[in-house]
Formats: C-alpha cells, sequence, structure tokens
C-alpha cells in the first residue's frame, strides 16, 4: 500500500469526526459566543426614561445599544432625561448636531467606541482637535477623548461594554466642568492709573 494512502484514510475519518466539533463552536448561539438563541430574551429590554434607571441599566449592559447611547447622550447634553421615544429622540439630536443626520441607527443596533465618542464629542462640546473639528467622525472623535484622557487607549471600532461607555460620559463631563470653570474666571476691576 502506498505510503500516502495509508494515512489519506485515518486523516479523513479524523477530519470527518471533527467537522460537527467545529461547525458546532459557530453554529451553537450567535457568532460563536456560545450563547444559545433560546437564552435570549424574546425582545430586548426597554431603556427606562429616567436618569438613575438609566445609569442602572446602562451599567449592567454587555454592549451599548443606539437607544441606550442616545438618551445617555441627551443628558450629557441637556442635563435632563428625555421622555420621548426613540424616533422622536434622534430627531432631537440630529436637530442639535448631537448625532449624524446620516445614521440611521435602530434601538437594539450596537455602536461602535467611534459611534459613542462622536456622541459624547458633540453632547459635551468637545471641540479642540484640528481633525475632529474639520472632519467630525468618529475616529477622530474617539483620538479626541484619547489626547484629553478621557478615553484610554484602544481601537475605534470596538463596542464598548455600558460600564465602559458610562466611564466615558463621567471623565467627559467632569472635563467639560473644568473647562468652564476656567473659562468663567473674573479678572476683576481695571486698575486705576
Amino acid at each position: 500500500m502506498p505510503r500516502a494512502s495509508r494515512f489519506a484514510a485515518p486523516m479523513l475519518a479524523l477530519a470527518a469526526a471533527a467537522l460537527p466539533l467545529f461547525a458546532g463552536c459557530s453554529a451553537a448561539g450567535e457568532a460563536g459566543t456560545g450563547v444559545v438563541s433560546a437564552s435570549r430574551p424574546a425582545e430586548p429590554q426597554a431603556c427606562p426614561r429616567d436618569n438613575a434607571a438609566l445609569v442602572d441599566f446602562v451599567s449592567e449592559q454587555p454592549r451599548v445599544t443606539a437607544e441606550a447611547a442616545y438618551r445617555v447622550a441627551y443628558v450629557l447634553w441637556k442635563g435632563e432625561a428625555f421622555a420621548g421615544e426613540f424616533d422622536e429622540l434622534r430627531g432631537v439630536l440630529n436637530a442639535g448636531g448631537v448625532a449624524s443626520p446620516l445614521w440611521q441607527h435602530r434601538t437594539d443596533d450596537v455602536l461602535s467606541r467611534a459611534a459613542l465618542a462622536h456622541l459624547i464629542c458633540r453632547a459635551a462640546d468637545i471641540r479642540s482637535g484640528i481633525n475632529w473639528t474639520l472632519f467630525g467622525c468618529g475616529r477622530y472623535a474617539w483620538r479626541e477623548l484619547q489626547y484629553l484622557r478621557i478615553a484610554d487607549a484602544g481601537s475605534e471600532w470596538t463596542r464598548p461594554t455600558g460600564g465602559e461607555f458610562l466611564g466615558l460620559v463621567r471623565r467627559a463631563d467632569a472635563w467639560r466642568a473644568r473647562r468652564s470653570e476656567s473659562q468663567a474666571a473674573q479678572l476683576g476691576e481695571r486698575p486705576s492709573q
């Protein structure tokens, strides 16, 4: 028996036996995560409408959805929760320049760091970087947050957890407060000559 055919049969049998194992990894759940669809809730949880419940809800999320991000960005921008529906909220954020009118996010879309950074920078009025000022895209928003030490190192294309997103929002709000204090410095009366 030739040497190639002697090894071919056992290798083929091994590959055939292993195939269901590898196919099972990618087929069992979503994208090989091992999360079985039956264990997921039938409908996504609705985002709470008041500040405390919203923060609690977002902090426990494994990923940030568009509705949660938009509601938190509105709180950062206006200082209060938005009580309306998501489509109405999206319209308000688009009109205010916080969200891009080109975005067509659905409520359950998971956002990247770039999109979240765009929302945070617009809501907190962070406009200091030349690339961010000129181009206004999420990539430069993320880099601006890194430059200001609001965000840590990492790619702008990953999808952060809810806790990471809330940390970015908290640091952006603190940055905005520090900037407001420094701009509000009073010089006092003009000295007489």
